[in-house]
């Protein structure tokens, strides 16, 4: 009998929680019907559709997603079917929203602020954004703000046309999938932004404390995109993986994929923390020309699989840049210590700093978070100068940071210049950076032995001496994909003299929230007859 109850009792909360499971629609798309079916989430809400139509918005649309909400999805009527790997997108646009949010001089001024849970998952879908042509529309976050520290955010089959500055920022340690989705900037500059900092650790100090893990599900992915202008970006210990996306230059694209250093303005800021690049077909139409493929000032990741479309390398001039911000006032202005990072070596001003490792007294090498770098002892989290310490050793000195360098394999370019690198004793190859040795490379290394670089092919065929440090992909290893096309693949490091490692193996692909939420790549269509409760 006793049994009974229980079976009843539970059975009674599930359909009390089936029946309280809210769909909220919008009046309009007007700003206010928008605003109030926000206003109106609940912890019970699991879907709030935005009907089609055409509106403006002039300030700021927030949504703070309730605590203990498990999945709330944001839903507009525009859909995109095809395949951003090979560049085939199209989006059907019915849910159209003109960004007239005016500029400010400081702070952020987004079209839409979503506050996420660190318990639940969010999805954003289905909106066309559109910029009004106000220079510029955006500030520094973004058209979309999305933050709070939700691991399972997804933004698909979303449009965005015409937008100056930053059109996604994700703070706040936010991590998920964009998959999908076309971005078509007016005036290139930043297509998304990815930070970890969150209100406690502003700076960004707790990511670069942590293991690197490479291929782990704690970074944003950016996959089956079309991207057209702009490029990415990342500071304050921010991950991002960007993979099988179709990339398109246009007049004013300097660069694709950017990281921000530490020692940027903005005090004590970190940079970005971890990066991979894969499988992604980048575009330069003719008479155009951009300057770098990578523009890279911080931490550490994977590139490999790309392909320059073969008419498109003669308008690129570099593969890679890599860049020692602090070694010069060229880019950003350092303050001195103890009130700054100061200049890493003593070469530019005659005054150093006991941030940086200084086994170089002139170049300070090895730089606190140049490229090539990665986890370190934990900084004073939510201090400012001149309060900064190591936590381990309570000291402001170099915080004990571990090479782990850059690996490049596989990508398909020419012609044009593999590595612009200004600061070669600060930036070095075969110790902060590996190229690729391949005979269908051209970086001008076309045989691995085991002693430089990268080698690839069958595991059956990697060398059985090898030099601490390089690495090799083996083709024929590995599970992880498993879209049909594409191929496998896993990255064996030499950790020692003639012993190899498994050091990394890419995520899950297509991500899980992708292939979890729907079985066709364009995704869900949406909802025809939007029942529900109408907010008026």
């Amino acid at each position: 009998m006793r049994f009974k109850v229980l079976f009843l009792f539970f059975l009674f909360l599930s359909l009390r929680s089936a029946a309280t499971a809210q769909t909220i629609n919008a009046a309009s798309c007007n700003q206010s019907d928008v605003q109030k079916a926000f206003s109106s989430v609940t912890a019970s809400t699991t879907t709030v559709n935005i009907p089609a139509g055409s509106c403006t918005w002039s300030s700021t649309v927030t949504l703070t997603v309730p605590s203990g909400s498990t999945a709330l999805t944001v839903q507009g009527q525009t859909t995109c079917t095809g395949d951003g790997r090979v560049g085939t997108l199209a989006c059907t646009d019915s849910t159209n929203i003109a960004d007239n949010t005016p500029n400010v001089s400081s702070g952020d001024n987004p079209l839409l602020a979503v506050t996420t849970q660190s318990g639940g998952c969010f999805t954003l879908k289905g909106l066309t954004i559109t910029g009004t042509g106000t220079s510029p529309v955006q500030t520094y976050q973004g058209a979309i703000l999305v933050y709070g520290g939700s691991t399972c955010s997804r933004l698909t089959q979303n449009h965005f046309l015409n937008i100056n500055q930053v059109i996604m920022g994700l703070g706040d340690g936010t991590s998920g999938v964009a998959d999908h989705n076309i971005f078509s900037q007016a005036n290139p500059s930043i297509i998304f932004r990815t930070q970890a900092a969150t209100g406690s650790d502003w700076s960004g100090n707790i990511p670069w404390s942590q293991p690197t893990n490479l291929g782990a599900a704690n970074s944003w992915y950016f996959e089956d995109n079309q991207l057209v202008g702009g490029s990415t970006d990342c500071d304050k210990g921010g991950r991002f993986v960007v993979r099988y996306n179709t990339f398109t230059a246009e007049s004013g694209t300097a660069q694709w994929l950017l990281t921000h250093p530490t020692g940027e303005p903005g005090g004590a800021i970190r940079g970005c923390r971890a990066w991979e690049s894969y499988e992604n077909t980048f575009n330069i139409p003719s008479g155009l020309y951009t300057f770098s493929l990578w523009f890279l000032s911080a931490g550490t990741g994977v590139n490999w699989g790309n392909t320059i479309a073969p008419a498109s390398g003669a308008g690129l001039d570099n593969f890679f840049t890599f860049i020692s911000e602090r070694s010069n006032n060229t880019t950003y202005s350092q303050t001195a210590f103890p009130n700054g990072w100061g200049y890493c070596g003593t070469s530019f001003n005659g005054t150093g700093s006991p941030w940086d490792q200084n086994s170089n007294t002139a170049t300070g090498a090895r730089c606190l978070d140049n490229p090539g770098t990665g986890q370190s002892d934990l900084l004073t989290v939510g201090a400012s100068f001149p309060t900064i310490l190591d936590t381990i050793t309570s000291a402001a000195v170099w915080p004990h940071q571990a090479s782990e360098p850059i690996y490049e394999w596989a990508d398909t370019y020419s012609p044009g210049s593999w590595v612009n690198n200004p600061h070669p004793t600060v930036i070095v190859q075969n110790s902060d950076f590996y190229l690729w040795c391949n005979a269908s490379s051209t970086t001008g290394c076309t045989t691995f032995d085991g002693t430089q670089g990268v080698g690839s092919g069958t595991l059956a065929s990697r060398p059985s001496s090898c030099t601490a440090g390089v690495a090799y992909w083996a083709t024929d290893q590995g599970n992880w994909n498993s879209s049909g096309s594409g191929g496998q693949g896993q990255l064996y490091k030499c950790t020692s003299s003639n012993t190899w490692t498994l050091f990394y193996t890419p995520y899950t692909y297509p991500h899980p929230l992708v292939s979890g939420s729907t079985s066709s790549a364009s995704g869900p269509a949406p909802p025809t007859g939007l029942t529900g409760t109408v907010v008026q």
